[in-house]
Parts: C-alpha cells; sequence; structure tokens
C-alpha cells in the first residue's frame, strides 16, 4: 500500500479530506469519542432561508392587507360622522320648528283671550199676569237693563312680560301636583329655545305657588327663594338650566306639614345674569291631603 493511500485513509477516519475535495459537513463527537459526520448542511441553510423568506412574504402581504382594511373603516367612520351630523342638523331643526309653532301658538291664545268678551244681553222692562201684558198707566216708557257681564276668566297661560322684554324660552309640558303618598310637590317641564344661537342658553328656573285667598307670606317656592314684591328677584339662583334646543327637568321638594291649597302656579325663567326672560300662570290644583 502506498503513502498516499495510507494517509488518505487516515483522512477518512479522522473524518477529513484532501484538499481538492473540500466539502461542508458537521462533526458530532459521541460520548466514546466516536466521530459522527453530518452532511447536507447547505441544504438545511438552504431550507431555513427559504423559510425566512416566506415568512417575511407572509409579513408584507399581511401588513398590505391590514393596512387596507385600516383605510376602509376610517372611510366607514368617516361616512357615519357626516351622517350623524345630519342627523343631528335634522334634530335642531326640528326643536326650532317646534318652538316657532309652541310661540306661535302662545300668541294666538293671548289674541283669543283678549278679544273675546261676552256680549251684553238686553232685557225689556215689563210684567206678564195671566198670560196678559199688563201696562202701567203714566208710567215712562220700559227701559233695556243691560246685565252686568260676568268676570272674564282669562286662560291660566296668558301671563305677559314686562314691557321692553322678548321671550327667548318657550315653556311645554308643565305639571305640579302633590304626591299625597310621599308627601312631596312634583314640578315636571320642558324648556324650548326659541332663538338659535351659538352658545347654550343658561339661566335658572323659579316657581311660585299661590292663590287669591292666601296672603304672599304664605306663598311656596320651588326652590325656596325670597319673594321681595310678591315676585323672585332673579338674584337668587332656582333651577339651573343649559339648553341648545329643548330639554325636559322634572323636580321634587318634601311639602311642608301645614300645606294650604293653592290654584296658581307661576314658572319665571332668568338669565345667568338674573334677567326675567319668561313669566308664564299655570292654574294648579294642589290640597293638602284630605282637603
Amino acid at each position: 500500500m502506498s503513502r498516499a493511500d495510507k494517509k488518505g485513509r487516515r483522512w477518512e477516519g479522522e473524518g477529513r479530506t484532501p484538499d481538492g475535495d473540500r466539502q461542508w459537513r458537521v462533526l458530532f463527537i459521541g460520548d466514546h469519542g466516536k466521530v459522527i459526520g453530518f452532511k447536507r448542511i447547505k441544504t438545511l441553510i438552504a431550507l431555513a432561508i427559504g423559510v425566512i423568506a416566506t415568512a417575511l412574504v407572509t409579513v408584507v402581504v399581511l401588513v398590505v392587507v391590514n393596512a387596507r382594511l385600516h383605510a376602509r373603516m376610517q372611510e366607514v367612520q368617516e361616512h357615519l360622522s357626516a351622517a350623524q351630523l345630519q342627523i343631528q342638523a335634522l334634530r335642531q331643526e326640528r326643536d326650532l320648528l317646534t318652538a316657532h309653532v309652541v310661540l306661535a301658538e302662545t300668541k294666538v291664545k293671548e289674541v283669543l283671550a283678549g278679544v273675546s268678551r261676552p256680549a251684553a244681553v238686553q232685557k225689556p222692562d215689563s210684567t206678564v199676569v195671566a198670560g196678559k201684558a199688563v201696562e202701567s198707566r203714566g208710567s215712562p216708557q220700559p227701559q233695556a237693563a243691560t246685565e252686568n257681564p260676568p268676570a272674564s276668566t282669562e286662560p291660566a297661560e296668558s301671563g305677559r312680560l314686562p314691557a321692553g322684554i322678548e321671550e327667548a324660552v318657550a315653556v311645554e309640558d308643565f305639571y305640579a301636583g302633590l304626591d299625597a303618598a310621599r308627601r312631596t310637590l312634583n314640578l315636571r317641564y320642558k324648556l324650548v329655545a326659541t332663538r338659535s344661537a351659538r352658545k347654550p342658553l343658561t339661566g335658572h328656573v323659579v316657581v311660585v305657588f299661590k292663590s287669591h285667598d292666601i296672603e304672599p307670606e304664605r306663598w311656596l317656592t320651588m326652590p325656596p327663594v325670597d319673594l321681595p314684591k310678591g315676585r323672585p328677584s332673579g338674584r337668587q339662583k332656582g333651577y339651573t338650566f343649559s339648553i341648545s334646543h329643548s330639554k325636559a327637568f322634572s323636580h321634587s321638594l318634601p311639602a311642608p306639614a301645614a300645606l294650604p291649597a293653592y290654584t296658581q302656579a307661576v314658572l319665571y325663567v332668568f338669565s345667568h345674569e338674573g334677567q326675567l326672560l319668561m313669566a308664564r300662570d299655570y292654574g294648579v290644583d294642589i290640597k293638602p291631603a284630605g282637603g
């Protein structure tokens, strides 16, 4: 055996190859010192590179799909926001029309209440006895007697503002009553702004319960405020509000122990500065328990 063959066999035993036949191998050494050769390392590296490239392509595709979905979602949200703005504009227009209708109805009621008066009734001054008219001799001609017209009863909602004050708010669905079981006074109403403004209308509300046969010292206010000259001054805050178009309110107050009978409720609406915006009278029927 030649020297070169011996050297080649020795390289094979050690896991090496001559310089002319170089290959990539991964060698594992066992517990007993035996060398184990691991071939096809290039194939494994190529497979790993292929898997990584496939993963990168998949990530790129997912990013593109996600971006398109996000853009679509943004477009849908913009359409939804535009639709909500249109709905809000329509609601505002409806509230304004409702306020104008309520104001027009109130003015018509006031005009009708001011011009409607009972006509005078005339009766001849004659006496009928047993079906025959007996004329008194020497007496002057009978004159027509005019009956006294009954006292005019204006509607409860015909309260008028002082001169120079224009109504900036209207009131709808007014209710005031006594809950006998809970011994509370309940108050409900809806405020409607009659003017379109950029800022919300702010102020406060005071309701005064009274009756013609009750002295002003026994009048009741919701909420409790002073009544100089028989009406709130506007300086003391009542039930505060802030409305852009319309809003319903509900309040309650414990009824006093000695509650008189109230037949009238006056609702005062003041601005934030205390200026009177509106005053309205409403007929109520609040009686104590057992009254």
